[in-house]
């Protein structure tokens, strides 16, 4: 798409690299990615390009990646989402509150009060921040009050949308993804389609009221110091004549310019596959209309990063639980198990919790839920297929948007695709799912029984965990115990398949170190899986930790934190 774009290249994006710091990666998306603009840029030097994205790319701060600096000194010119206006992720909105005093009293000072704030908001946090574990450092600067208030807003423009037009037409086309152009999301699943035509001019005209939106936000306090949303390249200066300051003339020259408008038709009734563009809550609203509209004997695929939206849930156990739905026929559910994010180990939540519940409210060979089986990356998809063949019913949706209240409630910037009616596309999509659900190719293992990470399992890691989590000198003892425990050698067999018992003494123990080096947060989940099964044994005297007290007591924890985490809208997944 870029190669063949001709005047316009625009594209909304989450995570886009690692900002300040460097990471080690086996493919370098972010390069790849970075000089394929720069070079199209360079061989046509009058095409537009211009990237948005989530404020989480400058930290909330002032910080500007070495990627995006590169290309803005290109030519290409790149903005961030302001998120102020979207709906409040928290119950009662607190941050919002003192988020939207500040920007009004630095509206009415023409600036001058921002100024005030940004000066007061570079205090830094971190003889607070030393009391808890929050990290004090962010890319080696301390973390100061205003990235802090920003961040606290808990909101996002996860949207990852690529729109170009084409090059000897006045046509153009858009791929909405799930995937990030990011190093560190690059070995994850994912999914996307690409649209032409009439819908791709609407999705380029609903990116452009974004762009639109941050440069009049930051333009309305003209004698701020910071623009915090902003960076028009000195090419785009030039060529538009806009000195540092934007004024409404200025604004009107440049977005009209940059951003020039298309005109588009409504497709509707034309031809036989449609494709329709949601964003933000009119996601959750087709998403439940699909379910609401499937029949029993519709086969239902599901691959998911995270699930926990109330209302889909409920849905979900309706869908799978109607009385003509045979046993032969259950809904198919592929989770991530929630384990990693950017190698730091997670709890499970809210997959597990979620997948548990499915468990105890559908009729037992109703439902069959299995996990991806990861291995530090993540099954990163949020897609859905509904489909019958005898019926001639195909239907599907993916883009960015997860299954949560706060993708799903207009908190976050999200965007889907629904498609029915394409047999094609069905097709390519349950071919995939079914190979990785059931396992059809030799000798690779793509998804793991219900029970690998059940809740007792579960909860056998989350205690392992606290106890490591307390030991000093990790790093030491993580090598001499794990050359003590045969454990490790079983284990490795059962996750990876692998036939260990033809090594010696000594390959056996540079394996393993050899493993802790280049695998760690796979050997630590493994460690602490042993330490909590020995320690629970231990303390609780029987036979099944699911039998022992303190085991449903954490139990009723944990499955509370998902549902508080949805109700208070205090979603940390």
């Amino acid at each position: 798409m870029i190669k063949n774009a001709d005047q316009n290249i625009l594209i909304t994006t989450f995570l886009f690299d690692c900002m300040l710091n460097e990471s080690s990666t086996y493919y370098d998306v972010v390069k790849e990615f970075k000089e394929l603009l720069i070079h199209k840029k360079k061989i046509s030097s009058d095409i537009k390009i211009t990237i948005m994205l989530d404020p989480l790319n400058r930290a909330y701060g002032d910080r500007i990646s070495a990627a995006v600096k590169e290309l803005n000194q290109h030519g290409i010119d790149v903005f961030y989402s302001d998120l102020l206006e979207s709906k409040s992720a928290t119950k009662y909105g607190t941050f919002e509150l003192f988020n939207h005093l500040g920007r009004l009293s630095s509206q009415l000072t023409l600036g001058l009060g921002g100024n005030v704030l940004d000066l007061l908001g570079l205090v830094a946090l971190s003889p607070v921040l030393q009391l808890t574990p929050a990290p004090t450092s962010l890319d080696q600067e301390n973390i100061n009050l205003r990235m802090v208030m920003e961040a606290a807003l808990l909101k996002a423009n996860h949207r990852k949308i690529l729109v170009t037009d084409i090059q000897g037409s006045d046509d153009f086309e858009a791929l909405v993804s799930s995937a990030n152009p990011h190093n560190a999301s690059d070995d994850s699943t994912n999914h996307a389609i690409s649209v032409k035509g009439n819908l791709a001019k609407y999705i380029y005209m609903s990116i452009r009221e974004d762009v639109a939106h941050s440069i009049i936000t930051d333009s309305q306090e003209p004698l701020r110091l910071r623009q915090k949303n902003i960076l028009i390249s000195d090419e785009s200066k030039r060529k538009y004549a806009i000195n540092n300051k934007l004024g409404i003339d200025e604004i009107k020259k440049y977005i009209t310019h940059q951003l020039p408008l298309v005109s588009y038709e409504n497709d509707q009734n034309r031809g036989n596959v449609k494709v329709k563009y949601a964003s933000e809550s009119q996601i959750k609203k087709e998403i439940l209309k699909m379910l609401k509209g499937t029949t029993p004997s519709d086969i239902v695929r599901i691959q998911m990063f995270y699930l926990s939206e109330p209302e889909i849930i409920k849905n979900l156990i309706l869908v799978a639980n109607h009385k003509l739905r045979s046993k032969n026929n259950p809904v198919l559910l592929l989770l991530d198990p929630n384990k990693d994010a950017f190698n730091s180990i997670k709890d499970g939540t809210p997959n597990r919790q979620v997948a548990h519940h499915l468990l105890q409210n559908i009729a037992e060979g109703k439902i069959s839920i299995r996990w991806y089986s990861t291995h530090g990356e993540q099954n990163h998809a949020k897609i859905m297929s509904i489909t019958n063949e005898a019926n001639k019913k195909y239907e599907l949706t993916t883009g960015s948007c997860n299954w949560t209240g706060k993708n799903m409630n207009s908190i976050n910037m999200e965007s889907n695709l629904f498609v029915s009616n394409s047999k094609k596309l069905n097709d390519q999509f349950n071919a995939y799912f079914d190979r990785a659900f059931y396992n059809q190719q030799k000798d690779i293992e793509y998804s793991l029984d219900y029970e690998i990470y059940d809740l007792p399992h579960t909860y056998q890691m989350v205690t392992g965990y606290s106890l490591f989590s307390k030991i000093k000198e990790q790093d030491e003892f993580r090598k001499k115990w794990m050359n003590e425990k045969y454990d490790i050698l079983f284990m490795s067999i059962l996750k990876e398949n692998e036939d260990l018992f033809h090594l010696s003494s000594q390959e056996y123990n540079l394996r393993i170190n050899n493993m802790i080096e280049n695998n760690p947060t796979t050997i630590d989940r493994l460690m602490f899986n042993i330490m909590g099964r020995e320690k629970l044994m231990e303390e609780c005297h029987c036979l099944r930790l699911d039998e022992s007290e303190p085991f449903h007591k954490w139990k009723k924890a944990y499955l509370n934190k998902w549902i508080k985490g949805e109700k208070n809208g205090l979603v940390s997944w």
